[in-house]
């Protein structure tokens, strides 16, 4: 008997025919210079998200060390990142010191994502061990949890693996992103997309850039993009480029909002931001 197919399956082989038809042709350049827009008009027309003339998807520079604390809103936080882009939400979440975890959340242990402070978290100790003070992997305190796991539970745990094997290759393609990052600073998934001809969608893009939320009183609190921004923090960079998910509304209303520069949080030259990294470049898709 035949495997009965699921919807995903049919999602996957919809987005691998969409990048092969239209990400891998010329007709990619124009889905970059289309794709934003559409996405940003839907925004605006969504109850409880942003309105003109802000860009839900801008991108801004940052400095790293300026994100220290963690998103207050339910962990795990990054299930609906795609969704929220644009949202404003009430509520004391930007003032809580830990986020409440949902009930069905399976996955790895707490301690390896979240703490009090960022700098805090096992993975970033782990990966300041081996990237400071040259650590191999195999004797990281979050890798050998990790290995031990798979090894007796063989499901995944982290990044979709599910063998050591895995976890380890993994490890290896952080040790590739530092070098990268050491030399040509944190660049913007869209310049990666680019440069290095990923084929990815708007969403993916979008999910995959580093993060942020923005309280009540303008501070930075971190959603997703942990390892790019671990990385920006321990090789000391100055600036790295984020985008926004929710923004509290109290912010919004805020003295200092200013529509479309969003001054706040934009730690470098404006024109620079919108040059390098808050546009689509000018390179096929």
């Amino acid at each position: 008997m035949g495997t009965v197919p699921r919807l995903s399956d049919f999602h996957a082989a919809g987005v691998t025919a969409f990048r092969r038809l239209v990400l891998n042709t010329r007709l990619g350049q124009w889905y970059w210079r289309i794709a934003p827009s559409v996405h940003q008009s839907r925004r605006h027309l969504s109850p409880g998200h942003v309105d003109p003339p802000i860009d839900p998807f801008r991108l801004f520079f940052v400095d790293p060390d300026r994100i220290t604390r963690f998103t207050g809103r339910e962990f795990p936080v990054w299930k609906s990142r795609w969704a929220d882009f644009g949202a404003v939400m009430d509520g004391d979440w930007d003032q809580r010191d830990y986020p409440p975890i949902h009930p069905s959340y399976r996955g790895s242990n707490i301690s390896l994502y979240l703490a009090e402070r960022f700098s805090e978290t096992r993975l970033y100790r782990g990966l300041t061990d081996h990237f400071v003070d040259g650590v191999p992997w195999e004797d990281i305190d979050f890798v050998t949890e990790l290995v031990g796991r798979v090894r007796s539970t063989e499901t995944e745990v982290w990044q979709g693996f599910a063998t050591a094997e895995g976890i380890y290759q993994y490890c290896h393609k952080l040790d590739r992103l530092y070098r990268n990052m050491r030399d040509q600073g944190c660049l913007s998934m869209r310049e990666l997309n680019a440069r290095e001809g990923r084929l990815m969608r708007f969403r993916e893009v979008m999910e995959n850039e580093i993060l942020v939320d923005v309280s009540r009183t303008g501070e930075l609190l971190f959603v997703t993009g942990r390892h790019r921004l671990s990385m920006a923090k321990i090789l000391g960079l100055d600036r790295v480029p984020v985008a926004v998910v929710v923004r509290h509304p109290e912010w919004i209303a805020h003295d200092r909002w200013i529509p479309y520069t969003e001054s706040g949080l934009d730690a470098g030259d404006q024109s620079d931001a919108d040059s390098s990294v808050g546009e689509p470049l000018d390179e096929p898709w």
